[in-house]
């Protein structure tokens, strides 16, 4: 009986001390602060090749929740700015979520991963293109700088 009452003890312990919150990835301010090029992307399952000048996009998040990213182009030889923008942003648990301060429009990817050396972002969704439903889904791995 001693046995069966310390097996019951032992299972109910173990099951206490997991809890739904123990699951829930949580990612580090601290990893996200920093400077970040962009160095793959997946579109939809398959690999996108990244030339010379997307690989020169950054984002840079600061600590005082605020940012900027730039994005270039390739114009011939030499690439130039698409698009710079300043964001607030906040992180909760393995959600990010950005407010471009322009247009106050925001986007939330999922963080797949972070740690010291790399980011990588999962952003998916749908948006309506001549009367049809377009889903979509991609991962950008971003590279700390």
């Amino acid at each position: 009986m001693k046995k069966l009452n310390l097996l019951i003890l032992l299972v109910t312990t173990i099951f206490a001390s997991c809890s739904k919150d123990d699951d829930a990835t949580s990612f580090s301010e601290a990893n996200l602060i920093g400077t970040w090029t962009w160095t793959a992307s997946e579109e939809d399952g398959e690999q996108y090749e990244l030339d010379e000048c997307d690989m020169m996009d950054t984002i840079i998040f600061s600590s005082d929740k605020t940012g900027s990213e730039t994005y270039y182009y390739s114009n011939g030889d030499t690439c130039e700015v698409d698009f710079s923008g300043a964001f607030e942003w906040s992180l909760s648990g393995d959600t990010l979520s950005v407010t471009y301060l322009e247009d106050e429009e925001t986007y939330i990817p999922t963080i797949l991963d972070l740690n010291e050396t790399t980011l990588i972002l999962e952003y998916s969704g749908s948006y309506e293109e001549d009367g049809e439903t377009i889903e979509y889904s991609y991962i950008d791995t971003y590279t700390k700088a």
